[in-house]
């Protein structure tokens, strides 16, 4: 005979919502699996010689159930419903080869919504407790969306949300409202209703939140690549164009997980399409010249890059500066300021991947790139492309093609 595993869904934490089904189960286990809030719960219904694991250390937990006889029975108890952001996964990991029931539980994010009076069929479901989860994603979901929940925990808290709302890119914190939900479905249960723009960051919130943000105006993101009228534009600052940020965002490699540092970066094109495209991805802009970053920043502005950071200073200062020590990395120079051996020796001695490009119109910086890329060993996969356009321009009532100065794009890697 198989045992059986049942995990049951034990809601918020208040008995009053726990149901008849979890508590029928309960009352006839021989062994209870409950986390330290929930085991009041287990001793409440257990039979007299059921045993309870009290549920700290996931590998011990499941090592104690593992002695669990055949044909016996065990509940592990998860907070709110084991369809959301549970330890179902593990159980069914763990103890494949053994029969596994699911009951239902009331999820928290139910009784935040109900206590806050509010529909939570078209949220955005987003967790930090005792998962990883960037402040990038949780500004894009807030921005792009109507209604996001989050799960709260220790190095994502309500004050965490708060603070990275309150001090996002453009006009974010006027523009959603924030609702804390602590100790719901407890006696002190305490919801409260917040600006970010006048939030007190002296009031600290329970560490086991939940947090609703509502946006009545959610942000929906250029479709398709940028074109270059839709930048901000300033003469005297030159700007990648469109056909050849393409080439260079395709040879750069980039997914959600890049650090991508874009090394003399103008108007901020190449900064801001991979930003766009790459929403999780940690985008760095580094430019010394004044005029240039007025422009990325009202760039970084009008496309509401959450995860882009503008950077002034000579490339190699910030580069010493910036925290990139256990990233891969993706780097494109655009424009070096006449670092461009001291910046490739940089890459070259740090410990981790390296994905670089390199763009140039004179023969100069061809030349410096290519002897010093293709002459030292560090260096692989070193490729060369030259992109020479030719687009319309009008003409009268006509159209005229109008070649533009051609563009050697080098791309190498280090492991």
């Amino acid at each position: 005979m198989m045992r059986k595993f049942i995990v049951t869904g034990a809601g918020p934490g208040a008995e009053e919502l726990l149901t008849l089904e979890a508590v029928n189960a309960l009352k006839l286990a021989d062994c209870i699996v409950a986390a330290k809030r929930h085991v009041n719960l287990a001793e409440r219904f257990k039979k007299p010689d059921a045993n309870i694991i009290e549920l700290g250390n996931f590998k011990e937990a499941f090592n104690k159930l593992d002695e669990l006889e055949d044909n016996k029975m065990a509940v592990i108890l998860v907070s709110g419903d084991p369809g959301i952001y549970s330890l179902l996964p593990l159980v069914k990991k763990n103890f494949a080869s053994d029969e596994i029931k699911v009951i239902a539980g009331i999820s928290s994010l139910q009784a935040m919504c109900a206590a806050a009076g509010e529909m939570w069929h078209d949220a955005v479901i987003l967790s930090g407790h005792g998962r990883p989860l960037s402040s990038q994603k949780f500004l894009n979901a807030v921005e792009r969306n109507k209604s996001v929940l989050l799960f709260c925990g220790d190095d994502h808290s309500p004050n965490w949300a708060l603070d990275l709302i309150k001090n996002a890119a453009g006009d974010l914190a006027s523009r959603v409202e924030i609702i804390i939900g602590e100790r719901l479905s407890y006696p002190d249960e305490c919801v409260t209703h917040i600006k970010p723009s006048s939030y007190d960051d002296k009031k600290n919130f329970d560490i086991l939140s939940l947090v609703l943000i509502k946006n009545n105006s959610p942000w929906t993101p250029p479709s398709g690549r940028l074109k270059d009228i839709d930048f901000e534009r300033d003469n005297k600052v030159p700007m990648t164009r469109e056909e050849v940020r393409s080439i260079i965002i395709d040879k750069l490699n980039l997914d959600n997980n890049s650090v991508f540092i874009d090394i003399g970066a103008g108007t901020g094109s190449i900064s801001c399409a991979a930003a766009l495209e790459f929403p999780e991805c940690e985008v760095h802009a580094v430019e010394c010249e004044p005029d240039a970053l007025s422009v990325i920043n009202k760039n970084l502005v009008k496309f509401r890059l959450h995860n882009m950071q503008v950077h002034s200073g000579r490339a190699l200062q910030v580069l010493n500066e910036l925290n990139i020590l256990n990233n891969k990395l993706n780097i494109f120079i655009g424009g070096s300021g006449g670092e461009l051996r001291g910046i490739i020796n940089f890459l070259e001695n740090l410990e981790q991947p390296v994905r670089l490009v390199i763009s140039s119109v004179t023969l100069d910086t061809l030349s410096e790139a290519v002897n010093i890329l293709l002459n030292n060993a560090n260096w692989m996969n070193l490729e060369a492309v030259q992109a020479a356009i030719t687009a319309t321009r009008p003409l009268g009532k006509s159209l005229l093609m109008s070649a533009r100065n051609p563009v050697f794009i080098l791309s190498a890697d280090k492991a």
